[in-house]
């Protein structure tokens, strides 16, 4: 009778338990997604800006647990889609994302997309509170599930707050927090909202998405585009090369800057060969991007060429017992990613002065109690000097390499995830 009883209530408990949230990838599936963002000031209910994008994916390949999908963002006006960035990811029923290395530094201008693929409870979690795992900016969701919402078709409603494990979204005043909708039958996101508001700036930013499409492509099609993903991350890795040298030789710059836009010329017009749907628009967004951001790049070689041309860093190099080795890295205390680089660089000095690198983070001049109060939180072993004075806004974040005499040797512009563990790994001279 006992025995009985314990298998009814199991029953029971089974019956009443939430369905458990999984991801369903199928080969050839096409979800699309509106998203659309209004932005404004923080003490008023006026919106300075707006705009939609269309993302889309599709699954291309199933091996094992993971999935193989292909993304893209593009912005939508009144001419139709803008320049569209593409990515490409596998990930498992939880959502455990794999991005490929080159596509890690470009995180930022796809992640509108990665919103839409949330992590989801372990398997062995009872799934009413979970935590995401950190990803590669140190950013985790905080997750719980508030059970089935009638007004969406009985979507299991997620709601979550973004933790920064580093600190640096306090130091900025930055919160994020919202909901998304997972339809449990279909094992995906239909709608997603949250709201980020930076204190920093000043800033509200508002985001509604919602599933309105979900297409059908065939097997054929995806095994078409499987060769097509490796070639374009070897063009991004072209592309980046190219980029890296901007700062190592700045002379040469028009010419590198021309050499990237004819890489992607180059791929377009082998796309344009065959049916290539989606990869010629990622790549005619890439060209375009380029051709967009030559006066940066050629701001970049200004800042090189100059810093190379013999002048030493007296003020920045100040306190030096002796000649050696140094990586000075230039920050602005309002940037974020400025502060992600100088939480890096806490977590490498170690590792750069075993390598014979002297390590001091240089701030901008005007924000000295920001910097002090940021520096004291992230990196508070570091050496740090003011100065960069002759630093365009926007220019950084920027590491400079010089050698035991005070020359500049090498220049390397912006930060993206393990950015210092590669120059850890390179000889200081």
């Amino acid at each position: 009778m006992a025995c009985i009883l314990s298998v009814v209530l199991v029953g029971v408990v089974s019956a009443c338990a939430d369905p458990p949230l999984r991801y369903d990838f199928r080969v050839g599936s096409h979800l699309i997604y509106d998203y659309r963002v209004r932005v404004g000031p923080l003490d008023s209910q006026q919106i300075s800006e707006r705009y939609s994008e269309q993302i889309q994916l599709w699954v291309l390949e199933r091996s094992g647990y993971r999935a193989m999908l292909i993304g893209e963002c593009a912005r939508v006006d009144q001419t139709g889609l803008g320049p569209a960035r593409g990515v490409t990811l596998r990930i498992d029923a939880r959502g455990n994302r794999e991005l490929p290395a080159e596509l890690q530094r470009e995180e930022s201008v796809f992640r509108p997309l990665l919103w839409l693929l949330p992590g989801l409870p372990p398997a062995f979690d009872s799934g009413q509170q979970w935590d995401t795992p950190i990803d590669a900016r140190g950013i985790r969701l905080r997750c719980r599930r508030a059970g089935a919402d009638a007004q969406r078709g009985g979507a299991q409603r997620i709601e979550f707050v973004a933790d920064d494990t580093l600190g640096v979204w306090a130091l900025l005043g930055i919160e994020l927090r919202g909901t998304y909708w997972f339809d449990t039958d279909a094992g995906r996101v239909v709608r997603l909202e949250y709201e980020r508001v930076d204190r920093t700036h000043g800033r509200l930013q508002r985001v509604v998405a919602r599933l309105y499409e979900q297409r059908q492509v065939t097997q054929q099609w995806c095994r078409l585009r499987l060769p097509l993903v490796e070639k374009h991350l070897f063009t991004i890795r072209l592309e980046q090369h190219l980029r890296e040298r901007i700062g190592n030789e700045p002379e040469l710059a028009e010419q590198i800057v021309d050499a990237m836009q004819r890489v992607w010329t180059e791929r377009l017009r082998e796309l344009s060969r065959g049916k290539a749907v989606p990869f010629e628009r990622w790549v005619a967004g890439r060209r375009r991007l380029v051709r967009a951001n030559r006066e940066r790049f050629m701001q970049q070689a200004r800042i090189a060429a100059e810093w190379m041309s013999g002048r030493q860093a007296l003020q920045e190099r100040a306190g030096a017992d002796e000649p050696r080795a140094t990586l000075l890295y230039y920050f602005d205390p309002a940037g974020e990613d400025d502060l992600r680089g100088l939480a890096e660089l806490a977590g490498e000095a170690a590792a750069l002065s075993q390598r014979g690198w002297r390590v001091v983070a240089v701030v901008v001049p005007s924000k000295r109690e920001q910097a002090a109060r940021c520096l004291e939180r992230l990196a508070p072993q570091l050496e740090w000097r003011l100065g960069g004075a002759a630093l365009p806004a926007g220019a950084s974040p920027v590491y400079r390499a010089l050698d035991g005499d005070g020359r500049t040797n090498r220049v390397h512009f912006g930060w993206w995830p393990r950015r210092v563990a590669e120059l850890a790994a390179q000889s200081p001279e």
